[in-house]
């Protein structure tokens, strides 16, 4: 009589990894997801202007959120001038004095008072008058990290499988 004996234990183990699997992957898109923001980050905020306060450069956040279907991640500031540094600013309206007066003070050294705000309101007519151009930190930041992001998100499953291979 002839017996064959097959050794299931390996493939049964690969099965129940297997059951692991989507808590792996979405742990493993996570993971991708930090990376790629901080990667951005990275790029993103030496290219941000300093300014008078530097509170613009330090406010650079990021954030992740969604499922697994569904996966956000988000860099951006939470300051109302982020946008106007970043695209420019159209000639039209003339902008507010006071943070240009800082601004003067801070940067030009005039001396804070009446030279102070009459410096700040030339400068603030300017502006009005042709706009500025933007600084784009976030759109340069983006194009330098793509090329490293796209490389975290295509290694993505091999980690996955190799996870479940050693699970």
């Amino acid at each position: 009589m002839l017996e064959l004996h097959i050794d299931m234990r390996e493939i049964m183990g690969f099965a129940k990894a297997l059951e692991q699997a989507p808590g792996m992957v979405a742990e493993e898109q996570r993971l991708a997801m930090r990376k790629s923001l901080d990667v951005l980050e990275q790029t993103i905020v030496p290219r941000t202007p300093v300014g008078v306060s530097g509170n613009l450069r330090g406010s650079i956040a990021t954030e992740v959120r969604g499922t697994p279907a569904n996966l956000q991640g988000e860099i951006f500031t939470p300051l109302i001038y982020g946008l106007p540094v970043e695209y420019g600013r159209r000639p039209g309206k003339q902008p507010p004095t006071a943070a240009i007066e800082l601004w003067v003070v801070r940067k030009l050294g005039v001396p804070a008072g009446r030279e102070a705000r009459s410096v700040a309101f030339v400068i603030a007519r300017a502006i009005g008058r042709h706009g500025t151009k933007g600084a784009h930190m976030f759109e340069e930041g983006f194009d330098a990290a793509e090329p490293i992001i796209v490389q975290i998100w295509e290694g993505l499953p091999d980690k996955v499988f190799n996870r479940l291979a050693r699970a």
